[in-house]
């Protein structure tokens, strides 16, 4: 295979983090087709996992180190220009204006990345250049692209950075500026897609690109002595995700259920103590955050019936890719781009505003449904491997989006 030069991928914590799993899933195949990939990355990890002809340079030191008053008088210009235009697309003046000092030293951050980024040995004006977020390195290589000191880069919308009703105001700061200056912007959904054309007047630029797994293994065949009922989730405990409904749901349900939980969050004291409401007969595991390995360590030697997810807004989950993968049924709501992966062949999807009574009914009558049968769950894989496997999805969106000049 022809390799390219060079790639300069921006993440938040990969590789040296857990909090972008999903990365993991498409860096062999970046690997497989540049030269050298130098990863800018925001935070320091743990371990930093060494990839071959990989360089990572973590922004949290330089930003530590550099002036800032410096870089507000050699950029002023450019600063008062995006923060007019930022003010400009602000429903409220008012809250922009409270919020001008944070956004001025956002703004002064990203230009101090862009100076480091564009005074690295490696640097190449030519060269490919991707965030996986619209976060703050988007604002650095709108920076960069304002200045003519790259010629082209891309970016990903996955939920938070793309959904402005999760924002105060409806603004996400920066975000028209990325737009602007950004080649091409990649949703993780077609729900999403459609949501961007329409709030950014058509956007031209975007494009759909699923994420996807690797093959991790099958979940295995329920025990024939097994009498419990298997409910797996796998989030942060907060408000979004409304775990205490699956808790309103199971108290109606007569079948033995244990539901184990994978994730923390603000509201772990909360579902502890909700959970003290439901009868004997269902079980609740917290598990707290682990590990990726960890979580598919248990997918594969533990029968799950299934995969619940009730948030009340997402992209498109990447928990529900990853439990379609090992070929487990999935129950989830109809909110962003969930539809386009919960469907008939793999499972249950709910109203957004679904009535508890719903899920108790799909529990209490399992054992009467297809979703109980093997060969049902071998089907959840199947429609996995035709629309999410990673080995086609990740060389696709190299070939006809990353590699475009």
């Amino acid at each position: 295979m022809k390799k390219n030069n060079t790639l300069f991928f921006f993440t938040i914590g990969f590789p040296c983090s857990e909090g972008e799993p999903f990365i993991k899933n498409e860096y062999p195949y970046l690997l497989d087709n540049f030269d050298k990939i130098i990863i800018i990355t925001s935070i320091k990890g743990g371990n930093v996992n060494i990839y071959k002809n990989t360089t990572v340079y973590f922004l949290e030191d330089i930003l530590f180190q550099k002036s800032k008053f410096k870089y507000l008088t050699c950029n002023l210009y450019n600063i008062i220009k995006i923060l007019c235009s930022e003010y400009k697309h602000c429903n409220s003046k008012l809250y922009f204006l409270k919020n001008l000092r944070q956004y001025n030293s956002l703004l002064i951050n990203a230009f101090i990345c862009a100076n480091f980024i564009e005074n690295l040995k490696e640097f190449d004006k030519n060269a490919y250049y991707y965030s996986y977020w619209m976060n703050n390195h988007a604002i650095t290589l709108s920076i960069l692209k304002l200045k003519n000191k790259i010629n082209r880069f891309i970016f990903r919308v996955h939920g938070y950075d793309l959904i402005l009703e999760r924002w105060p105001h409806n603004f996400i700061a920066f975000q028209n500026t990325c737009h602007k200056y950004a080649d091409e912007i990649h949703t993780v959904s077609k729900k999403s897609l459609e949501y961007l054309k329409k709030t950014y007047k058509n956007n031209l630029k975007a494009k759909v690109n699923y994420l996807a797994c690797i093959d991790n293994g099958i979940n295995p065949s329920k025990p024939t002595n097994d009498s419990f009922l298997t409910l797996v989730s796998c989030s942060n405990i907060i408000p979004l995700k409304r775990l205490h409904l699956i808790i309103e749901a199971l108290k109606h349900v007569q079948k033995k259920v244990r539901w184990i939980h994978f994730g923390d969050g603000i509201l772990r004291d909360d579902i502890i103590c909700r959970s003290k409401q439901l009868p004997s007969h269902i079980h609740l595991t917290l598990k707290g955050q682990v590990s990726q390995n960890e979580l598919f360590d248990f997918y594969n030697n533990n029968h799950i019936d299934f995969f619940i997810n009730v948030s009340d807004s997402e992209g498109l989950p990447f928990t529900i890719i990853e439990a379609t993968s090992f070929g487990i049924p999935i129950i989830a709501t109809n909110v962003g781009g969930t539809s386009e992966i919960v469907k008939d062949e793999t499972g249950i999807l709910l109203d957004i505003n679904f009535n508890t009574s719903d899920i108790s009914s799909i529990l209490n009558n399992f054992d009467k449904s297809p979703f109980s049968t093997n060969k049902f769950r071998y089907g959840v894989k199947e429609f996995w491997g035709n629309n999410f496997f990673a080995g086609n999805t990740y060389p696709h969106f190299i070939k006809t989006a990353l590699l475009q000049k």
